[in-house]
């Protein structure tokens, strides 16, 4: 097939690149503003399109890792040279999918052209998540938070769905483009785009409205005692099993000043009518041979209120470098219901703590089924989905983040609650505590940075939803991949090669 090239195309290439590159800084990260998602790409593609040789793509690349360096740096918390060296290799993952798009695209005809870039897209988003320590940052469904009939959409696809629909834009815009914007060309091409994006935005809106239907509820609160100070105090006895005693001691102090405000804001929130009650990640520092007796601390508050209470503890013996990431469940009875070790620490992370098991735990109560996972753990789509299997309804999220990441992260836990049906409250030191219902509407929130008195409410609907995405998982990712597979190797590289002598354009 022969493209048509405007005289802009020709004359001002370059155009497109300053444009996509100045928009893309803005389109996913630190600084994320939701139209430029859907438009600096655009521009990208159009350069490439019409760019023959290596600077088609080495020129975007570079752009790409520049704006990288810009939009990410510090949301890896990795310091000094390595994270320049791990933001390329993510700029260099992330272009793939265009490099596919560019190679393939004009080989085959008509409208099912504009599927290439979308259906490698969500492939090597999908693909990357399983083998990447950081799971599935950067994916561009995350930008779109707040558009609450779009985000519907997971429940069904999980968030490749989104993903699909953003890169399927650039493309088909790029289609209409190189067409002219001819209507006899492309007139069936923009019904079928149009017919798909006005289903899933009108669908999406009457799932979060109209079918949007009372819910008791139940008052939850979420307590945060900052203490990020004491881990210069800690790390050195985690460090060293012959640490002097009465320094020890002097530490001891420190964390029993910590968990008697722990216990203070717990106990007026359960005589303020809360009926469930949670801490952040890590909130209560213990040692080892003390956290007994916090527990029963906690338990006898639990009992004599009528309360659940969901711990953020770690636990750190002397000597041992790692240390017990974990929530501990006091029900209603002051019982410890269950103990659930962290299953997904950060990269950094991996040689301080103990790794879980990798089983969500829940308990069922008047208010619902209750769960819990920690804070790094939701942004693995398939770890969490065993939650929506189990037909949990609340999602209690302790976390810690870092200022460079808020309040992305804790964006991102919301889409895990849109995909398994649940409602969700993570509250968060060093970062933004929010609560939602299972369509993704905030109940509650609360920056940390900005808060004196760091204690949510929420009101929370006891009931959650089942989902397709909960019964059926990444269905749709597996899809995208057969289907890019499809249009490769039969569609292009088979049919190429047994039309090498001849000039052959797949016709659709």
């Amino acid at each position: 097939m022969k493209r048509y090239l405007s005289f802009k195309d020709l004359l001002f290439p370059y155009i497109w690149i300053v444009l996509g590159i100045s928009l893309f800084a803005f389109s996913n990260g630190k600084w994320i503003i939701p139209f430029t998602t859907w438009i600096a790409p655009v521009f990208i593609v159009r350069f490439y399109r019409i760019q023959k040789g290596v600077k088609s793509i080495g020129i975007p690349l570079f752009a790409i890792i520049m704006c990288s360096f810009i939009s990410f740096k510090g949301v890896t918390h990795i310091s000094g040279f390595l994270e320049y060296v791990v933001l390329s290799g993510i700029a260099v993952v992330f272009i793939i999918p265009f490099v596919i798009d560019k190679v393939c695209s004009d080989k085959i005809n008509g409208f099912i052209s504009t599927l290439v870039l979308p259906l490698a897209g969500v492939t090597f988003e999908f693909l990357f998540s399983l083998i990447n320590p950081y799971a599935t940052w950067g994916s561009f469904a995350y930008t779109q938070f707040g558009n609450i009939p779009l985000m519907q959409v997971v429940s069904v696809t999980g968030i490749w769905g989104i993903s699909f629909l953003l890169y399927w834009f650039y493309s088909f815009t790029n289609w209409i483009w190189e067409n002219n914007l001819e209507i006899s060309k492309t007139k069936t091409g923009i019904i079928v785009f149009s017919s798909v994006f006005i289903i899933v935005l009108t669908m999406g809106g009457l799932r979060s409205n109209v079918l949007n239907q009372e819910n008791l509820t139940v008052r939850i609160a979420s307590v945060s005692v900052p203490h990020k100070y004491l881990w210069e105090d800690v790390d050195p006895i985690q460090m060293n099993i012959n640490y002097p005693k009465n320094k020890i001691d002097t530490v001891k102090d420190k964390l029993n000043s910590l968990h008697d405000e722990l216990i203070r804001l717990t106990e007026a929130e359960a005589k303020a009518g809360s009926k469930i009650i949670m801490w952040h990640e890590s909130n209560a520092l213990v040692f080892k041979e003390d956290e007994s007796k916090l527990i029963q601390k906690v338990s006898d508050i639990a009992k004599q209120n009528n309360v659940y209470i969901l711990m953020g503890v770690n636990t750190i013996t002397p000597g041992q470098q790692k240390s017990e990431n974990k929530t501990v469940f006091i029900d209603s009875n002051g019982k410890e219901e269950y103990t659930y070790l962290k299953s997904k620490p950060t990269p950094n992370e991996k040689a301080w703590i103990v790794k879980g098991d990798g089983i969500i735990k829940f308990i069922d109560t008047p208010y619902g089924r209750i769960g819990s996972a920690i804070c790094y753990d939701m942004d693995f789509p398939s770890f969490v989905s065993q939650a929506g299997k189990q037909g949990i309804d609340i999602m209690l999220v302790p976390a810690s983040d870092w200022k460079e990441i808020d309040p992305m992260h804790t964006r991102m836990a919301v889409f895990r609650a849109i995909e398994n049906g649940f409602s969700i409250v993570r509250q968060t030191q060093l970062g933004l505590s929010l609560s939602t219902d299972y369509y993704g509407n905030v109940i509650s929130s609360m920056d940390y940075f900005n808060t004196q008195d760091r204690v949510m409410v929420s009101h929370v609907p006891i009931k959650g939803i089942k989902t397709v995405y909960s019964v059926l998982g990444d269905w749709f990712a597996w899809l995208c991949m057969i289907c890019l597979t499809y249009l490769i190797i039969i569609k292009y590289l088979l049919l190429k090669w047994l039309n090498k002598d001849k000039k052959y354009v797949v016709e659709q």
